[in-house]
């Protein structure tokens, strides 16, 4: 028995140099190690299953990397769009990444997406419907891919003015503490959201 699970683990092993796919290839050198462990667990061979488990456990972690970055791609189709408007300067994983860290919410009218003096908690961006930025004087319509609370972010400083639905309002919302976090952890994301952060500055004061 033990002879025939370290021939099997051999071919096998062998076998795995015809895969030219990276998942394939990291399945079939799992099974190989699992059959070597087995051996030494038949042959009484502590040091064989010592040395082939630290490699299974490699196999299993580089799997679910591979397994996480396909089921990040899978998902780049449903908001390609975004992609292309808001951050044409990212990869499509990046893209995902920082799009799947935030979340959609939708408010009713004259819902408080920031108010005056306090630190906003989100950045949002609008999505659908539109917001208005009400100070003393006047009212500054905001509508579709605006964003609002990005000033406080990068300031640090509560919000000088109020931001209100002015319809029922879709917004994509980070919250800004992990936004921060995405950045420090990605510098083409952090540029990429500075970048919509001075576009959008530029369409307000005009």
């Amino acid at each position: 028995m033990d002879l025939v699970l370290l021939n099997v683990a051999y071919a096998v092993y062998t076998a795995s140099s015809i895969f030219s796919s990276i998942v394939r290839l990291r399945i079939v050198l799992l099974i190989a190690t699992v059959l070597f462990i087995a051996y030494g667990v038949v042959a009484d061979s502590f040091s064989l299953i010592l040395w082939n488990v630290p490699f299974g456990v490699l196999h299993v972690y580089k799997l679910y990397e591979l397994w996480n970055e396909h089921r990040l791609n899978t998902r780049i189709g449903e908001n390609d769009a975004y992609r292309t408007l808001l951050f044409p300067s990212l990869s499509r994983v990046d893209f995902e990444r920082l799009w799947s860290s935030g979340a959609q919410q939708t408010v009713s009218a004259d819902s408080v997406l920031v108010a005056a003096g306090e630190h906003p908690t989100h950045v949002h961006l609008i999505v659908d419907g539109e917001a208005e930025v009400r100070t003393a004087d006047r009212a500054i319509r905001l509508g579709r891919l605006s964003l609002v609370g990005e000033m406080s972010l990068l300031r640090g400083l509560p919000a000088s003015a109020s931001v209100a639905a002015t319809v029922p309002t879709t917004t994509h919302a980070w919250e800004q503490g992990q936004l921060v976090a995405l950045w420090e952890e990605h510098g083409a994301i952090r540029e990429a959201f500075l970048l919509l952060i001075g576009r959008d500055l530029i369409t307000k004061l005009d």
